[in-house]
């Protein structure tokens, strides 16, 4: 099963994910030292509900995070010497998405895109599919 879940903060939801593992073993990875909430308490995950198949977690994902006003963000880590040197973070807000969609429709290849929104090729080739939760927009 692939599990949507929602992070917060008291009533306040912080972000929304997906998962294959155990909602304890998520916020576990979120709250340790290399989590984006190293050492945090006040954090609690609340499972949203239960998918066959990631992308109908994702689309759901997507959903909820428009709901709440969060914004898709795509992480980039870069290894050095086995290490993961921190990652790199590129938000695409709504009318980005747009854009991108529109770039393709009039024929711009999609390695040009990724390089001009600063992503992975595979994140243009899912919003452009409309494979990931962007498909809501």
């Amino acid at each position: 099963m692939i599990y949507v879940y929602e992070l917060r903060v008291g009533e306040r939801v912080i972000d929304v994910g997906v998962t294959s593992r155990t909602i304890e073993t998520r916020l576990y990875e979120h709250t340790r030292n290399l989590g984006r909430w190293p050492n945090r308490t006040d954090i609690t995950i609340h499972s949203v509900s239960e998918w066959l198949t990631l992308k109908l977690a994702m689309k759901e994902e997507g959903r909820l995070k428009l709901s709440y006003g969060l914004e898709w963000t795509e992480r980039n880590n870069q290894i050095k010497g086995g290490m993961v040197a921190g990652p790199k973070r590129r938000v695409l807000k709504r009318k980005d998405i747009l854009e991108i969609r529109n770039l393709s429709d009039l024929g711009v290849y999609q390695r040009d895109i990724a390089n001009q929104y600063n992503v992975c090729q595979r994140t243009i080739n899912k919003i452009v599919n409309k494979i990931s939760y962007a498909e809501i927009v």
